[in-house]
């Protein structure tokens, strides 16, 4: 009954969101659950809500979905507890699926052999921009080439950069 009485809140005095985490909506349960949302002035965090009956009311932009992640990047995809996710042995599409969003092949770098690895080492990026400032975020994680692993050679195997100049 509170989940409902919620609901209702929700949907007859308006919330917003303001998630760390990817908000989503399961068609098999009709459950959304979302990070984070604000009632008035109180937050809750972590709210699932069974959705018997609705009606979408709007949508804003959206973007294609590969297997659960967007090709395109926002600023909800990097966040800290994302970042400190990404751990040496993950695939690319693990990494990937963490962040939400694929990596950007315009800002790929040709491998590199460090004498540390002898080892074939190439970064994927992961990229928000603002397209009228060219000023955005960008996320770098080392692989090892031939299987696509996160890199272990060193302790800065992932760096985010934010405000950096991107043409």
């Amino acid at each position: 009954m509170k989940s409902l009485f919620l609901l209702f809140i929700l949907f007859a005095c308006g919330f917003s969101s303001a998630t760390a985490v990817a908000d989503t909506f399961d068609p098999k349960t009709n459950i959304l659950t979302m990070g984070s949302i604000t009632v008035g002035n109180q937050k809750y965090l972590n709210v699932a809500v069974k959705l018997d009956q609705f009606t979408v009311l709007d949508a804003g932009s959206s973007a294609p979905l590969v297997s659960g992640v967007s090709e395109t990047c926002g600023e909800e995809n990097f966040t800290i507890d994302k970042y400190n996710v990404i751990q040496v042995g993950m695939s690319l599409q693990q990494v990937s699926q963490i962040l939400g969003c694929q990596f950007d092949d315009r800002y790929g770098l040709e491998p590199v052999v460090f004498s540390k690895t002898e080892l074939p080492i190439v970064n994927y990026v992961w990229v928000v921009g603002a397209s009228a400032t060219n000023l955005g975020s960008m996320l770098i994680v080392h692989f090892v080439e031939s299987d696509l692993t996160v890199s272990g050679w060193n302790d800065n195997f992932k760096t985010i950069h934010r405000n950096v100049r991107l043409d």
